[in-house]
């Protein structure tokens, strides 16, 4: 294998060598960036040395003949000491001034071309044209070898003229050695390199400085550290990213100050590492599991918690396979929700997360798990776990469980610490259930199924607590001899979440038959829209028979509201037929 650094050494070292006349190999898997390298790098390389090199690239891609891959080359070195410029005249000029007297045949459609309008006649073959034409210190390049569809003997003719006949020095490039033909191989090919070019030189290359800094720190250098466990990182994949690297560092998680830049380079290096696997797969779920190979529930273990984090920030699946982009606000959400759910902030949060992780993998011995144990209940005692880690932690409590290490007692402890984390605001934590992808209340993980029905438990408990508050903050302000207390009342839950809707039914219904019928008709038909958005609740069978009971006395209260008002009369009549309609389906 050979980096950029070590390939440039070894061309100028071939270019250099007195022994006989010979070609060499440079091969790598398609997209590993070995034309760019060619075409770029050590050209300039190349020509800056103090004893310059004259570098022609051609490719064999689709070429039936010797004679037209060699015509090919020279169609490269016309256009390379021409020059490609605007002004036409110039170029005219310029190669006829180093076509003069000069016949040539056999060159491609586009040399013929240049050739007759500039009225050359021809008739030298193409190697003979290098061979006057070519300085002392030149390399020809045959790109795509193993796309060519010339038959390998006269390939090998074509290449053995160039290289023994005209003295030209020749590097091949194909995808790998098996792809040469061996005649090649065995009688032309003097050594061969694998092209394995560093992840930041890969970078720096593809993607350069485009992506925006991460807080401080370098984008390009991030992302070479995220693949650089890549054995073969693939430049069209990279290009493939691109656009979404420069998207999502954009985004105002990254902005210097807003988050811990340790934080920052943690979650865009995870981004850059899912980005280029979901470009590389395509599906992040095409992964099966094999019972044949030994400790195969880890390896899937650790393929699941790829596919969670690919969950949790799916807006990459999205782009990578023509979804919907997210708005900045929706990116800068999901980026920081991630960012507390895998790379959590306090001492103690870091080391309960990490012992989680490796309670996860199964592979800890007593005195980790122990470790973990107590590394989970003091974080949890303190506070200081997020409300996305909270199942995890109990997760790990109960793996701990199956295996002797933790108790009934543990366990207890851990869910009433949990409890009160969950109590602070359980405006957040219902919207933390919710958010998709982020709650694991069921999991399959290790040796035997592991279903987490305390933490279920824990759900309900936390939905109810903040139904209750909710019904609670319902009637504050609220008058009920006043004509705009329906409104007032709405108001109050308008900006919660769906399952806030619940929280209306906690206000008695003779309550709120004595404000329909002191309200004024707006209020009245907010008052129905409230109502309307039950119909959209589901939950368990014991919430919805409340719900349809709540209904029930709802309608019996409002059956004998009478008022002088025939607007009033008529929208109070529609909110009975709601009633009614509900309570029938």
């Amino acid at each position: 294998m050979a980096t950029e650094i070590e390939l440039m050494t070894a061309v100028e070292s071939y270019l250099n060598r007195r022994e006989g006349r010979y070609a060499i190999l440079i091969y790598g898997e398609w997209g590993c960036g070995k034309t760019r390298f060619i075409q770029s790098n050590l050209k300039q390389y190349l020509e800056d040395n103090d004893n310059p090199t004259l570098l022609l690239r051609a490719s064999a891609f689709g070429a039936n003949t010797g004679e037209e891959l060699t015509g090919r080359i020279v169609s490269a070195l016309i256009n390379e000491r021409a020059g490609i410029v605007n002004d036409t005249s110039s170029r005219n000029d310029a190669l006829k001034a180093l076509l003069k007297n000069t016949g040539i045949s056999s060159l491609n459609a586009a040399g013929t071309k240049i050739l007759k309008k500039l009225g050359i006649s021809y008739s030298a073959p193409p190697q003979l044209i290098l061979s006057f034409l070519l300085p002392k210190r030149s390399l020809i390049v045959i790109d795509d070898l193993e796309r060519s569809s010339i038959e390998e003997s006269e390939l090998f003719g074509t290449i053995n003229d160039l290289v023994e006949t005209h003295n030209l020095n020749v590097i091949l490039v194909a995808k790998s050695v098996d792809n040469v033909p061996a005649e090649l191989v065995e009688k032309l090919i003097w050594k061969k390199y694998r092209f394995t070019p560093s992840p930041f030189e890969l970078v720096a290359s593809t993607i350069g400085e485009e992506v925006a800094q991460i807080g401080s720190t370098s984008a390009t250098e991030l992302i070479a550290e995220s693949l650089h466990a890549r054995t073969n990182l693939n430049a069209r994949l990279l290009q493939r990213i691109k656009p979404l690297l420069i998207q999502t560092a954009s985004s105002s998680f990254f902005a210097s100050g807003n988050t811990d830049n340790f934080i920052q380079r943690s979650v865009f290096s995870d981004i850059v590492s899912l980005s280029y696997e979901v470009a590389e797969q395509g599906d992040t779920a095409a992964v099966e599991l094999r019972s044949d190979i030994p400790l195969e529930h880890m390896r899937l273990e650790r393929i699941n918690e790829r596919r969670e984090k690919c969950k949790s920030l799916r807006f990459i699946e999205s782009y990578l396979n023509g979804g919907s982009e997210m708005t900045a606000e929706e990116l800068n959400a999901t980026l920081s929700n991630y960012a507390i759910k895998y790379h959590p902030r306090t001492a103690r949060e870091v080391a309960a997360v990490a012992a989680v992780d490796r309670i996860k993998s199964w592979e800890f011995e007593d005195d980790e798990g122990q470790a973990g144990l107590e590394a989970i209940k003091e974080a949890l005692s303190a506070g200081e776990v997020a409300l996305v880690n909270i199942p995890r932690c109990i997760r790990a409590i109960k793996s701990l469980m199956q295996c002797g290490i933790a108790t009934a007692q543990d366990l207890e402890d851990v869910l009433a610490s949990s409890r009160e984390i969950l109590l602070i605001s359980t405006a957040l934590s219902m919207k933390a259930f919710n958010a998709e992808g982020w709650f694991e209340w069921h999991t399959s993980e290790g040796p035997s199924e592991l279903q987490l029905h305390e933490v279920d438990a824990l759900r309900k408990e936390i939905e109810l607590e903040h139904v209750s508050r909710v019904s609670d903050a319902l009637m504050a302000g609220v008058d009920t001899k006043s004509e705009n207390s329906g409104s007032t009342l709405v108001d109050n839950v308008r900006e919660l979440t769906p399952l806030d809707a619940l929280a209306i039914t906690k206000v008695d219904p003779a309550v709120l038959a004595e404000i329909v019928s002191s309200s004024s008709v707006a209020s009245i038909h907010s008052i129905r829209t409230a109502i309307f958005g039950l119909s959209k609740v589901t939950g368990e069978s014991n919430q919805l028979a409340e719900c349809e009971k709540w209904l029930a006395d709802l309608s019996n209260k409002l059956a004998g509201v009478q008022v002088p008002s025939k607007t009033r009369s008529f929208h109070i009549s529609h909110l009975k037929e709601d009633l009614r309609r509900y309570l029938s389906t």
